[in-house]
């Protein structure tokens, strides 16, 4: 699925989302800069079964990972907040 890009959410970002994983690793959420060139982004996935939430404004990525792991077939609700250099899930 593709959709146009989140204005704005390389300095205030507030979503809630609900999932429910069928795979221990995967990208539920990516939004970056541009399309052919790095840039700023923001993301989250799972890596081994574990939230993250990563991003980067300009000043190197950051990666906020979870410290429980996510059961599969199962719904979970996650809320991503980052404000400036300032995140948490």
């Amino acid at each position: 699925m593709k959709f146009r890009p989140l204005n704005n959410v390389y300095n205030d970002l507030d979503i809630e989302m609900s999932f429910k994983p069928e795979s221990t690793s995967g990208l539920l959420l990516y939004n970056g800069q541009y399309s052919q060139q790095p840039g700023d982004f923001v993301c989250f996935g799972m890596e081994d079964s574990y939230p993250e939430f990563r991003f980067d404004n300009g000043a190197g990525p950051a990666v906020i990972k979870g410290n429980k792991q996510l059961e599969l077939n199962k719904w979970h609700t996650v809320k991503l907040v980052r404000h400036n250099l300032n995140g948490k899930s």
